[in-house]
């Protein structure tokens, strides 16, 4: 399976999006979401296969990345930013 890291800042709504269709491809074991000092209650979007590390402050995004890759169950993880769109098949063709 695949862990998808995601480092997010008050992305809500770009999140509310972009999960599922990350959720909808069979490869994707677990998603971690590096919350960065959200104010707009992002982690209430964490679920079954949603996983959110909440962190008080913003944090670079070398940071925030690192700090989900640690937290990976799977031995492949895939980043993410939150603004980004997966079209049907992306992690089959990694």
């Amino acid at each position: 399976g695949i862990t998808v890291v995601i480092p997010s800042r008050d992305g809500k709504a770009l999140l509310e999006q972009l999960l599922p269709q990350v959720l909808a491809e069979k490869e994707v074991t677990e998603v971690i979401v590096v919350d960065n000092g959200s104010a707009d209650n992002s982690a209430a979007l964490a679920g079954e296969r949603i996983r959110f590390l909440v962190h008080p402050e913003a944090l670079s995004f070398a940071a925030a990345v690192n700090l989900g890759i640690r937290a990976a169950k799977t031995s492949h993880v895939c980043l993410l930013n939150n603004d980004m769109e997966i079209e049907e098949g992306f992690f089959a063709a990694l």
